[in-house]
């Protein structure tokens, strides 16, 4: 199964790589093409696809116009046997209110929280267990400016050992001017 990796925008990074996120695809058979592997008559072969924005974004949400990727794949030496998924990339979020997603969800060993603030403000994230231990304090009472911000956690915990595979609680309050909001989530660690 070949897969084809659509051009790159300036300044933008495109990759594709296995279903964990983990290994990039390459060309296993010199087509100038990554390879997805063999994939039998009503198999699932998964893969992931890595975007990875222009560095102005961060702190930017307001001037975001997204792009639109297209990915297509096609059995080998039958061209005419394909498929194309497309990725519409917006400004995070939608509505333009406090916002957050973690991005792998799930993860193996480890993910980017990204965060909308629509006002300066302190930020805390921690991540939790289901029954509501403290695994690990990502970010404390922090400062941040309004827009697009990326928060990352290597899935370890606040004495820097590899977390447990299982479900654990993300909370992100976020005080602003006679405000305080909260999101609360759930995140997987699968350590496969």
């Amino acid at each position: 199964m070949e897969v084809a990796l659509p051009s790159e925008p300036a300044g933008w990074c495109l990759r594709l790589r296995d279903s964990t996120g983990t290994i990039e695809l390459t060309d296993t058979d010199a087509d100038s093409m990554p390879d997805l592997g063999h994939v039998a008559p009503g198999e699932q072969r998964r893969f992931s696809f890595e975007v990875q924005s222009q560095p102005w974004l961060v702190g930017d949400g307001a001037s975001f116009v997204g792009p639109t990727f297209a990915v297509t794949g096609h059995l080998g030496n039958r061209p005419a046997v394909a498929d194309t998924a497309r990725l519409k990339l917006s400004r995070a979020p939608g509505a333009g209110g406090f916002s957050a997603h973690c991005f792998p969800n799930p993860l193996v060993n480890r993910t980017a929280s990204v965060v909308y603030l629509p006002a300066e403000g302190m930020v805390s994230l921690t991540v939790y267990t289901r029954t509501g231990q403290r695994v690990r304090r990502v970010l404390e009472r922090e400062t941040r400016s309004a827009g697009v911000h990326v928060v990352p956690w290597e899935a370890v915990n606040d004495h820097g050992q590899d977390v447990a595979p299982g479900t654990y609680d993300y909370v992100l309050d976020y005080v602003h001017p006679d405000t305080t909001e909260r999101i609360h989530k759930k995140l997987v660690v699968t350590r496969e």
